[in-house]
């Protein structure tokens, strides 16, 4: 199951309005966890620069960005830790 925004009309994805009340402070933290990793992309120009390069490397360099994203957050870069309790 996949959670989507409201304008979404596949039945296959679960939009906010449907999230049970009980799981809606979580569902938010884990959307602005993920929120902050996309912005963090897009400041690495990642996102939003058009790749140059032949498209057998793009997926080799995505790689290599969200792995160095990956080893500063376990090194203590801080990104919204989350707690499910």
């Amino acid at each position: 199951m996949v959670v989507a925004d409201n304008s979404y009309t596949d039945e296959r994805c679960l939009r906010a309005y449907d999230i049970p009340n009980d799981y809606k402070k979580i569902h938010g933290k884990i959307r602005a966890r993920h929120e902050t990793v996309d912005r963090r992309l897009k400041q690495i120009s990642i996102l939003t620069t058009t790749f140059r390069h032949s498209l057998e490397l793009h997926g080799y360099a995505f790689h290599a960005v969200a792995n160095l994203m990956h080893v500063s957050m376990k090194l203590g870069e801080n990104v919204l830790e989350i707690k499910i309790e």
